[in-house]
């Protein structure tokens, strides 16, 4: 029975590769958002101001990635964990 807090506690990868993956993850998603967002705009009949709010409404969510891809990369190895 001591085993399965053991087990559940292991990792399937070690926690810097995780936190590499989901950084390159954000990063990718942020480019794709800002790619696929600003091509659908071109291929709508939008106006000016419907135009103008989507474009920042784009640049909003890539920029959120971007910061959550930054928040969430590799961690210093020289900083104490934070206790809770």
């Amino acid at each position: 029975m001591a085993r399965i807090p053991q087990f559940l506690k292991s990792g399937i990868v070690s926690e810097a590769k995780a936190r590499r993956v989901a950084q390159v993850v954000c990063f990718a998603a942020a480019l794709a958002v800002l790619v696929i967002g600003i091509r659908r705009f071109t291929v709508v009949a939008v106006t000016e101001s419907e135009l103008l709010l989507g474009i920042f409404a784009v640049f909003a969510v890539s920029l959120l990635l971007v910061v959550a891809g930054v928040l969430v990369g590799p961690r210093d190895s020289n900083q104490p964990r934070c206790r809770s």
